[in-house]
């Protein structure tokens, strides 16, 4: 995201860390718990589990993300979970303007409330139509368009006020992988065209969702991912209405 934004001029003030926990598993499972929520906690571990499809490596591995910040001249801000009195405090001093969602799970009210002008995410979906997980894979699993959206976070998952979305033309993609490298780059990318406005004006459309627009996908089970893989890697892939141009429109 840094490298991508770049050449854009644009470099986060701050970047904040949750430590991971050094309690044994029964007491940091029980101290999260108590901090997030079973329901929201289910939800954190879930989106840190990307779906690996079958037959592919996975991704490379990427460097340590702090050790990239402090490399880069980046401030690091590490706490022990976003979801304290002290992490909020500690991004209070930052006085933030915008805040960046960077896979940090889900973010509760007091933290949402501390920068100026909200926190923005980037989905890998057509938001209001898709939220949750695996999304990309949901929509072209369904023969629909499938592309990124750029929202404000809200108490939700997925639900907060709309900015942007981007549909992409997927029809040569030929794997799950290469699907979400396709949309995950389109995502960023769009995140940051946001970010960029931000720092010009400060302005940006919002469009608030009806939670009955949209719905809530979870992992996409193992034996429904196999079957898209096949039928993405066939000569002809069924993707003829997810085929739609590349488009931005709010």
């Amino acid at each position: 995201m840094v490298r991508a934004w770049a050449p854009w001029g644009l470099e986060p003030t701050a970047v904040v860390f949750e430590q991971p926990p050094s309690a044994s598993r029964p007491a940091a499972l029980a101290a999260a718990i108590r901090a997030h929520g079973a329901r929201a906690l289910l939800a954190r571990l879930l989106r840190r589990r990307p779906f690996t499809p079958p037959g592919v490596g996975g991704h490379p591995p990427h460097p340590d993300a702090a050790s990239f910040c402090r490399a880069e001249g980046i401030p690091v801000v590490v706490v022990g979970s976003l979801s304290t009195a002290e992490a909020v405090e500690a991004v209070r001093k930052l006085a933030p303007d915008l805040a960046i969602h960077a896979g940090a799970g889900i973010l509760r009210p007091p933290l949402l409330a501390v920068p100026r002008l909200g926190t923005l995410n980037a989905h890998m979906g057509i938001l209001p139509r898709y939220r949750g997980m695996n999304v990309a894979e949901w929509a072209c699993f369904e023969s629909s368009p499938v592309g990124c959206s750029v929202h404000f976070i809200d108490a939700g998952i997925d639900t907060g006020d709309i900015v942007c979305v981007q549909s992409l033309d997927v029809r040569d993609v030929r794997s799950i992988a290469e699907l979400r490298r396709r949309v995950d780059a389109a995502q960023i990318a769009l995140l940051g065209e946001v970010a960029r406005r931000v720092v010009m004006s400060e302005r940006l459309p919002r469009r608030p969702q009806d939670p009955r627009e949209g719905v809530q996908y979870f992992r996409m089970h193992p034996e429904l991912a196999a079957i898209l893989e096949a039928e993405l890697r066939s000569p002809a892939p069924l993707l003829a209405s997810a085929a739609c141009r590349s488009s931005i429109h709010v």
